[in-house]
């Protein structure tokens, strides 16, 4: 009866230290758990801020990166337009060559040198070179003349900015010559329609 009673003691004792070690494994797992959960979750936030921040760089980058469209104005045949006078005109040199920038108005609108300007009036400007022609303007415009500007950049590229200003528009595009094409690539840097046009000073 004793060595029964020794033997039962001797189970339940083993079955307690069993149930110790278990115990003590679960805690730890789930200690271990609840870190790599921690953890993760900390990466994460990590992950999805560099994410959030990326995105909004992105977005900015996009808006910076977005490009204004271009086209381009070929050579063409340099003969005088049909109808119209040379109003006015600007010589310059450039790359060795002789250029100059044109405005050709509506013939009959040029009395003795000077333009009378009618409610509607027609334009032409051209840049001209030798027997080549390039035209940078051509429209009816209502209440106003346009007007060109010649420079050149730091790299010893040639620009002609058109001013396209009238009553209801006030709109700039910028020309910049390509000699291996042969032509001017243009584009709108000011493009406003429907406003009211007050004046200007300086001509």
């Amino acid at each position: 009866m004793r060595k029964y009673g020794t033997a039962v003691l001797g189970l339940m004792f083993a079955l307690s230290l069993e149930g110790c070690g278990e115990g003590e494994r679960t805690v730890y797992v789930a200690q271990e758990t609840s870190v790599e959960q921690e953890t993760s979750a900390a990466q994460e936030t990590s992950v999805n801020q560099e994410t959030g921040l990326t995105a909004a760089e992105s977005g900015e980058t996009s808006q910076e990166v977005q490009e204004i469209p271009e086209f381009a104005v070929r050579r063409e045949e340099n003969v005088p337009p049909e109808n119209m006078t040379l109003y006015s005109s600007c010589p310059f040199s450039f790359d060795n060559e002789e250029w100059q920038l044109c405005l050709y108005v509506q013939a009959e609108l040029v009395i003795d040198g000077s333009l009378a300007l009618d409610d509607r009036c027609a334009f032409l400007i051209r840049a001209e070179k030798g027997d080549g022609a390039y035209t940078l303007f051509e429209d009816t415009v209502q209440l106003g003349v346009p007007a060109g500007d010649v420079w050149m950049d730091l790299e010893n590229r040639l620009h002609i900015a058109i001013r396209d200003i009238r009553s209801a528009r006030y709109q700039v595009t910028e020309y910049v010559y390509d000699g291996e094409a042969d032509a001017f690539y243009g584009q709108k840097v000011v493009d406003q329609d429907g406003v009211n046009y007050i004046g200007s000073i300086g001509e």
